[in-house]
């Protein structure tokens, strides 16, 4: 990402979770352009799969997913204590 580190979200990490990639590519122009480093997946397994090695600043989270939804992510979150503090946005 070209503007990564420049901008109001200057070096933010960000995870979108998202199973619409017309909404995922949306998120990760604006933000990157805004700044930040940007990770994104498709799934709550990939997503929380992806945690293992890094974590965000914020996750911005789909509610309505196919195979894991969004609330059960939060749980899954919520159950660990490496990342039951990360903000999650939600969208549904």
């Amino acid at each position: 990402m070209p503007n990564a580190g420049a901008g109001p979200l200057g070096r933010r990490h960000i995870l979108i979770v998202d199973d619409q990639p017309s909404i995922l590519g949306l998120l990760e122009v604006a933000l990157s352009q805004a700044g930040a480093e940007v990770r994104s997946t498709a799934d709550g397994p990939e997503a929380l799969a992806t945690l293992e090695s890094a974590l965000p600043d914020l996750i911005l989270l789909d509610l309505a997913m196919p195979a894991m939804d969004g609330w059960q992510v939060i749980d899954r979150l919520m159950a660990s204590a490496s990342t039951a503090a990360i903000p999650v946005g939600l969208s549904g």
